[in-house]
């Protein structure tokens, strides 16, 4: 079974008329549902942080028997990628927890700009690649258009992945134990989440599945991102990992 979970401040309704959405559920209708069962949850109008949400999905309501994924998305995330669930299920073949971009390496020197692209001990230890939405008028465009940021190759093992996409095996992450720190909710919940799943053994990989973020991302303007990455840089100053 596959489980897509989908946290949005959205209306069931306004989400299911969105693009992202439709990219979902075309990917069920054009699945043979006799090789695996897939569906989505969304969490409309949602006010919990990303760690809770892990937590609940994961330790609350697992699946006991048979193979289980359970995939994280934003609600601005297109998947565009006609070999998804193919791909998803060799990727959990070798990780236990599965993004799309990531980094081998981390360093928290500088709190203000612990984001996972940015803390990477060195350029060439990034990993996978991810697009975005480029709006209008950025870079001299008269019009809105893609474009795919490659980080380095993939598959790979990483330390972190960028949290818009992240899946589990939900049997073996749940069987681990890890409990998600829930004091991390919307800013460097994905970090924390690599964090501390590497604490009891898992682990973590990005695989080339072709998705579209909507989001850039305005850390640099954000009091609670700016709070959360002091604290963050306290918490695991003592978590030191590379692949």
């Amino acid at each position: 079974m596959i489980r897509i979970v989908v946290p949005t401040v959205l209306t069931e309704e306004a989400y299911k008329n969105s693009v992202p959405y439709t990219c979902l559920n075309r990917i069920i209708q054009t699945h043979d549902s006799k090789k695996m069962e897939i569906y989505v949850t969304i969490i409309p109008e949602n006010r919990k942080g990303f760690c809770a949400l892990y937590n609940e999905y994961i330790h609350n309501d697992p699946v006991e028997n048979g193979e289980s994924i359970t995939v994280f998305v934003h609600d601005d995330i297109e998947i565009h990628d006609q070999f998804f669930i193919q791909k998803l299920r060799k990727a959990h073949e070798r990780f236990d927890i599965v993004g799309v971009a990531g980094t081998t390496s981390q360093n928290y020197i500088n709190a203000t700009t612990l984001a996972w692209h940015l803390c990477m001990n060195r350029k060439e230890d990034g990993r996978g690649f991810l697009s975005h939405v480029i709006p209008k008028d950025i870079g001299g465009y008269g019009f809105p258009y893609v474009n795919s940021s490659f980080y380095g190759p993939t598959p790979a093992e990483v330390v972190f992945v960028d949290g818009v996409f992240i899946s589990f095996n939900t049997k073996k992450v749940a069987d681990s134990g890890v409990k998600f720190n829930e004091k991390y909710t919307f800013h460097h919940y994905d970090m924390s989440a690599c964090a501390e799943a590497k604490k009891v053994g898992l682990s973590i990989g990005v695989y080339p599945i072709f998705a579209i973020h909507h989001g850039l991302g305005e850390f640099h303007n954000d009091k609670l991102w700016q709070k959360l990455a002091i604290e963050f840089a306290e918490d695991y100053k003592d978590y030191k990992q590379s692949v």
